[in-house]
């Protein structure tokens, strides 16, 4: 008895979850190709830039501090196109070693 749920446990840990984090990463698209086209919503301001970071689910780097500090300097940076590129960059500037 105890065998039977020791495998059943362990063939879902070892071998269904990793098919589901591969089925994700499936899903999100290559960075390489996906910054090489425009995306929605672009800013207000003069030069329309566009909103360059991938879904959250795709990201390498998740942080809700950073995401709070995105947030919280939008009422900081008033020029909508300065505000893009912070919003573009900041993450990227913090998950580097």
């Amino acid at each position: 008895m105890f065998i039977s749920s020791f495998y059943r446990v362990f063939r879902l840990v070892f071998i269904v979850v990793p098919l589901i984090g591969n089925y994700a990463a499936a899903q999100c698209p290559d960075y390489a190709i996906y910054s090489q086209t425009t995306h929605d919503p672009l800013s207000t301001g003069n030069l329309k830039l566009p909103y360059m970071r991938p879904d959250p689910a795709c990201r390498k780097f998740n942080s809700s501090q950073v995401e709070d500090t995105i947030v919280r300097m939008k009422s900081v940076i008033k020029d909508p196109d300065l505000y893009r590129l912070f919003e573009n960059t900041f993450p990227n500037s913090l998950d580097t070693a």
